[in-house]
């Protein structure tokens, strides 16, 4: 990260020159849905100036490469020592979670600092358009489900369009649910496969996307999962 000079339309400054502590935390997940995984980079810097410690958005190009982008364009304008990523409202966009511990570092801050902070995905920059899918597991016990593969492919086409591995801490001081979600981009519909860690192998043809779908690893069964309120 040495190579790069601060969030773009803010003045040139080395992020770890500029302070002791710098990353705290790497956030990944697909938030515009276009079918390559994204990368936020939280700051866990206690300057008094807000747009000193904001964290860091690197969308995919789907080529191999990362574009860094200000936060005119991704709305994140604040950071802490963790944070996750997770579909809360079910609408099939990823939101984000920051999470504040500034007396972590010992450093004495303003009481903003304390202020944990959620992000909203309004579908923004094209997601909406794209297209989605979220998987949550049933017909084995978690233990047997962490570490568990998950694939997508294209159906008709067999392209792989995406991994997962299901875990219950992808990130630093923080848990995740026991599921998985994927951007498809222009794709309907999908084959999805889960290789489990003792080699049990449950295949899912032709699944609709922009759903919230549990999967019955015992039965086979694929069920839309309805939330309440």
């Amino acid at each position: 990260m040495s190579g790069y000079q601060g969030q773009p339309g803010l003045p040139p400054q080395n992020q770890i020159d500029a302070h002791g502590f710098y990353a705290a935390d790497a956030l990944f997940g697909d938030f515009d849905n276009d079918g390559w995984v994204d990368l936020i980079v939280l700051d866990r810097s206690e300057s008094t100036d807000p747009a000193a410690c904001r964290a860091m958005l690197f969308m995919n190009r789907g080529d191999g490469t990362f574009e860094l982008k200000p936060t005119t364009f991704s709305g994140i304008d604040a950071s802490g020592i963790c944070g996750q990523v997770a579909d809360l409202n079910n609408d099939g966009l990823l939101d984000i979670v920051f999470a504040a511990d500034p007396d972590n570092s010992g450093i004495a801050t303003e009481g903003h600092r304390y202020q944990d902070r959620v992000y909203l995905n309004t579908g923004l920059h094209g997601a909406s358009e794209n297209h989605w899918l979220r998987l949550r597991f049933s017909g084995l016990s978690e233990a047997d489900l962490i570490g568990a593969r998950i694939e997508v492919h294209g159906t008709g086409t067999g392209k792989l369009l995406g991994s997962r591995v299901v875990s219950s801490h992808d990130s630093y001081k923080s848990g995740c649910p026991l599921e998985v979600h994927f951007g498809l981009g222009a794709n309907t519909q999908v084959d999805v496969g889960v290789t489990l860690g003792d080699g049990r192998i449950a295949a899912y043809p032709a699944l609709a996307g922009d759903r919230y779908v549990e999967l019955d690893i015992t039965s086979g069964e694929s069920v839309t999962v309805t939330l309440q309120g």
